[in-house]
């Protein structure tokens, strides 16, 4: 089977720049950690932290694979994040 890569772009809202630039560096270590993760980058953008992960899937993508992605992102975020968790707001932006 045919391995294939999907990179996902995820944004997180209800962090301050302060708190996200801090986080990033830990966030963006665990991320390259998780299992079948290529690549994972992060920046600030229009007062939102966005999140960037690529990993590999086994043959066709699916749905499913775009939800691995966004789950990844979500619990390094809050592992890194901590706090109020109630306060963020997390948006899948696309995935190619």
């Amino acid at each position: 089977m045919a391995v294939t890569r999907l990179k996902t772009v995820v944004s997180l809202g209800g962090v301050g720049v302060g708190a996200a630039r801090a986080s990033v560096p830990l966030m963006l270590d665990r991320l390259r950690r998780e299992p079948r993760v290529a690549a994972a980058e992060a920046a600030w953008e229009g007062g939102r932290l966005v999140v960037t992960v690529e990993a590999e899937v086994d043959g066709p993508v699916s749905d499913a694979d775009e939800a691995d992605n966004f789950h990844r992102v979500w619990r390094c975020a809050v592992a890194c994040l901590g706090g109020d968790l109630r306060r963020l707001e997390f948006e899948i932006e696309g995935s190619i």
